[in-house]
């Protein structure tokens, strides 16, 4: 009776503790944590084994565009993509690092090729049509700079960790008489 008790009570605050702020009204409007805070609050999207997916579809949408520059870029982002995934794979509890990359980053760019691969599959290509795939291509390596800082941001701190141990490793040969002034004389 007890545990019977002892479970409602925790069902209970469970509701007001994660539920309650979410239905709670003011000013006619639901009140719940901003939407900053949710998207921090949230795990990405891609749960992780997804990757796989995600790296299939950059290769589908490659072998729908004829365009060599467009090729290479999904071809680059796809390489970025391991990297990352990679990286993520070996270091589980860096995953929140990638979050904007799998929840915004990586969707866009899928969007940008969907629709250059539908729109530059038209045997009868207009202006606007023209003008779209023109911006969508200069988009694409805004994308790559994106894909290319997520990489370099994830090796941030071992890039860090071994130009500290270089400098250090350095010193102590200056001190003890090794610098390269000494390797030169011989």
């Amino acid at each position: 009776m007890h545990m019977a008790i002892g479970a409602v009570m925790l069902i209970l605050l469970m509701v007001l503790f994660f539920i309650w702020p979410l239905i709670r009204k003011k000013d006619g409007q639901l009140k719940s944590i901003t939407e900053n805070e949710q998207m921090k609050a949230q795990p990405s999207s891609a749960p992780i084994g997804r990757e796989d997916d995600y790296i299939r579809r950059l290769v589908e949408l490659s072998g729908k565009i004829d365009d060599e520059k467009i090729w290479g870029q999904i071809n680059h982002l796809i390489k970025c993509s391991r990297q990352i995934f990679d990286f993520v794979s070996a270091n589980p509890n860096q995953r929140r690092k990638i979050n904007t990359f799998m929840d915004y980053y990586y969707p866009t760019a899928l969007k940008f090729l969907e629709n250059y691969a539908e729109l530059s599959s038209r045997s009868v290509k207009g202006e606007n049509i023209n003008s779209l795939l023109e911006k969508i291509s200069a988009s694409l390596i805004s994308i790559e700079t994106a894909f290319e800082h997520q990489v370099d941001s994830l090796y941030y701190d071992k890039v860090l960790d071994i130009k500290t141990d270089i400098a250090v490793l350095e010193n102590i040969m200056e001190r003890q008489g090794m610098g390269q002034d000494a390797r030169m004389e011989d």
